[in-house]
């Protein structure tokens, strides 16, 4: 057996013009990753823009925030308890001076102005459908500092739609749209309600 076998060395050629094939394979390779990297990231390219500006924006909030928790902790300290026989709004009124010796007012304009900015943006976000991932991502992601069920819910019912989009159906939420409409955790209480 030994006898049919050759053993043969291959030419300088034959290993340089293979190398060169494998080169311009790899490299057509890495140019169509490239390119399909390329596209996918301006898929969502608005959506990018849109991310980048509710960082910035939560961060300019969570400065106005530590800035005006700073200045309203001493005002705490010193203001009095509201008296029995006083009204509330009388009160708070009564403190106005106690209020501004403290700075307060500007800050807590500041604080609402940030707040404001970054409910801006999130609804931009969630009016901007999804293409990728990444901006299911962002849409998920993107909400206020002590969000509301409905925020949490209205951001998920965003993301959802666009993954039906994506992959071209409604699947997704009609069975979030479903599992909303069902009692949440409630099934004891119900049966209690029901039989009473």
């Amino acid at each position: 057996m030994a006898d049919n076998i050759t053993i043969t060395t291959p030419s300088r050629r034959a290993v340089i013009a293979g190398a060169s094939t494998l080169a311009a394979a790899s490299a057509a390779n890495v140019a169509a990753i490239v390119t399909a990297r390329s596209a996918e990231q301006d898929l969502d390219a608005e959506l990018r823009g849109l991310w980048a500006e509710y960082l910035e924006r939560t961060a300019e909030h969570a400065a106005a925030t530590a800035a005006y928790r700073k200045a309203r902790a001493p005002f705490e300290r010193a203001r009095p308890p509201c008296p029995e026989n006083v009204l509330p709004g009388d009160h708070w009124e009564a403190l106005r001076p106690l209020w501004n010796k403290h700075g307060l007012e500007p800050l807590a304009d500041a604080w609402n102005v940030t707040d404001d900015r970054v409910r801006d943006t999130i609804a931009r976000i969630h009016s901007v459908r999804a293409t990728s991932l990444f901006g299911v991502a962002v849409k998920l992601a993107a909400i206020i500092d002590h969000p509301e069920e409905e925020d949490v819910s209205d951001a998920v019912r965003s993301a959802l739609a666009d993954i039906d989009a994506m992959v071209g159906g409604n699947a997704f939420a009609t069975a979030f749209l479903s599992a909303e409409a069902a009692p949440l955790g409630l099934g004891d209480y119900d049966d209690e309600v029901a039989q009473s």
